[in-house]
């Protein structure tokens, strides 16, 4: 692992740290809509459990408050049929949401019991909110961080081009998302979806610990009130921070998949100065390393929980150059070099150099289900001549008029066409290759548009 230390930043090197910063920032206030949203849920089932234990504290008091013997006491038959019903409900929704197996199961026992006793009423009330809070909560963060990594994987790409130059980008798949955001990365092997279920069911088990406490030394409903407030709030504090941990590392390994797609072999380390920078942060702040040693917490960001220290590449060429207005680039069509105006919007690259080359292809799941693995340079050059761009073809792709059988030629290779409105592609189906591209006929597109 190589470490380097490099001097006092060029006003050429702080432009693009800044921007780089800014990338990191934009990422991150995504995590802190997401944490605001999670507030309120957690207010809102807050809200929910207070009442649902308040009301089944006053139901079975007495004057004398209620105690732990008067809550083991089996729901008589009236209490037991109404509680079958909101049992019925719960299984409904279980299932319509997918919450966890063990869970539906829990359900499906309580509900074939003949008897349950008030404090197996309570726990299967409050139990229920909390695995409608920690479902919403997979859901979403499982979203934020899908679309960090799509964001941050382009507009990485975006800011790295306009340094190194500008090319064909390649589109990346739901899968090499959804891999992304799901491998383990800390020590300890756990992902974000684990650690979620893990809160949940710490928590379960706190706040009826708590009721039983409260319960067992006369605490009321004050008492137990407060119990649960508490016990939310610290399971709040570890959503918040695993949102904030885990949109910090999806960024930043989103910005490491691309280096490694555009050959860039060096990184620096960017911290934010402030007070509030870590000590970790403010010594590895400004040093460079190779990204091919790149390793969560120890060489590259996160460091720590909150971490707002970020990367950018280390290019020695760009050592005390000046901000160019022009940039070079190569035409995703002719593959030529062209150069470009320096201010290009993130929009237009990604329409030219991501979407719009065919280099894009490669990735897109045809409407048949095979994955595009590659276009020869042949059926580039073909298709530049005819006049058929990688949007024509994606599209036929992906939403075709008409699909042709499946043909196997004298040598025994395959193809399937793809015929779409401007534009009519083969691939074979057994390699994901795009062997021949040529524009649709407007006869055969009126014959099939019908």
């Amino acid at each position: 692992m190589q470490i380097r230390a490099v001097m006092a930043m060029t006003k050429n090197e702080k432009y693009w740290s800044d921007r780089f910063e800014r990338l990191k920032r934009r990422e991150m206030a995504k995590a802190d809509a997401l944490t605001a949203d999670t507030a309120r849920m957690y207010q809102e089932v807050l809200e929910k459990l207070r009442k649902d234990v308040v009301d089944w504290y006053v139901r079975y008091a007495d004057e004398n408050g209620l105690s732990l013997a008067d809550a083991q006491k089996q729901l008589d038959a009236r209490e037991m049929k109404a509680f079958k019903l909101k049992l019925e409900h719960y299984v409904t929704l279980a299932k319509k949401k997918g919450l966890p197996e063990r869970y539906q199961k829990m359900l499906e026992q309580a509900s074939i019991r003949a008897r349950l006793d008030r404090s197996q009423q309570i726990y299967i009330q409050t139990a229920h909110h909390i695995e409608i809070l920690a479902n919403r909560q997979n859901l979403d963060l499982t979203e934020l961080l899908a679309n960090v990594y799509g964001d941050s994987y382009y507009r990485t790409a975006y800011e790295t081009q306009q340094m190194k130059g500008f090319s064909p980008f390649r589109q990346i798949g739901q899968e090499q998302i959804d891999t992304a955001i799901s491998k383990p990365w800390a020590p300890d092997g756990k992902d974000f979806s684990s650690r979620i279920w893990e809160n949940k069911d710490q928590l379960i088990q706190n706040l009826h610990l708590d009721i039983t406490h409260a319960l067992m030394t006369g605490g009321g409903t004050t008492a137990i009130a407060e119990g649960i407030a508490k016990r939310m709030n610290t399971s709040f504090f570890n959503a918040r921070r695993l949102i904030e941990t885990e949109t910090a590392y999806v960024q930043e390994k989103a910005a490491f998949d691309c280096y490694k797609e555009l050959d860039v072999e060096q990184y620096q380390i960017l911290a934010v100065l402030d007070r509030k920078t870590s000590r970790i942060c403010r010594k590895l702040d400004g040093k460079v390393f190779e990204v091919k040693d790149a390793k969560p917490g120890v060489t590259m960001p996160p460091f720590h929980c909150h971490c707002r220290t970020t990367t950018v590449p280390y290019l020695e060429e760009l050592e005390g150059a000046d901000i160019e207005t022009t940039r070079a680039a190569r035409d995703p069509d002719t593959g030529k070099t062209v150069f470009v105006e320096g201010d290009l919007t993130y929009e237009k690259w990604y329409n030219k150099y991501v979407r719009g080359s065919f280099s894009a292809l490669r990735g897109v799941t045809t409407s048949q289900g095979t994955t595009i693995d590659s276009v020869s340079s042949h059926c580039i050059d073909r298709a530049n001549e005819r006049g058929v761009t990688a949007a024509n073809c994606r599209d036929a792709l992906e939403n075709p008029l008409h699909v042709y059988e499946v043909q196997t030629n004298k040598a025994g290779k395959k193809s399937q066409k793809y015929l779409g409105r401007d534009a009519t592609v083969a691939v074979n189906p057994d390699t994901g290759v795009v062997v021949t591209i040529y524009p649709t006929s407007s006869q055969r597109r009126r014959k099939y548009e019908k």
